[in-house]
């Protein structure tokens, strides 16, 4: 082998190595960016998925207050599925009394 041979077969071996090196960086910002987005967008829907469920409680515990009285029952059968969802509640009059909570169980 002559030493232009060995010049380009080490200018070839630069160029495919600078290529894949570039080929890597660009697949890791590709994915390090839809990571960014998915994580953020799962924390969006996370969040209103929350906020929808708490306030999908408030509406049944509202709907249990009937004639001046609350349905202490239903109430019960609510919190207790609200804590099996991760939500503690606790229920107060308009005088701040508690009429139900969850160490009520």
């Amino acid at each position: 082998m002559t030493i232009q041979e060995l010049k380009k077969l080490k200018l070839n071996k630069k160029l495919i190595l600078s290529l894949v090196s570039l080929i890597i960086i660009v697949i890791l910002s590709i994915a390090l960016s839809i990571n960014s987005v998915f994580n953020k967008k799962f924390e969006q829907y996370i969040i209103r998925n929350n906020e929808n469920e708490i306030s999908n409680i408030i509406d049944s515990i509202r709907s249990k207050y009937v004639n001046g009285e609350w349905e202490l029952s239903s109430i019960q059968q609510i919190g207790e599925d609200a804590i099996s969802n991760g939500i503690f509640v606790d229920l107060y009059d308009k005088d701040s009394n508690l009429v139900w909570g969850d160490n009520d169980l």
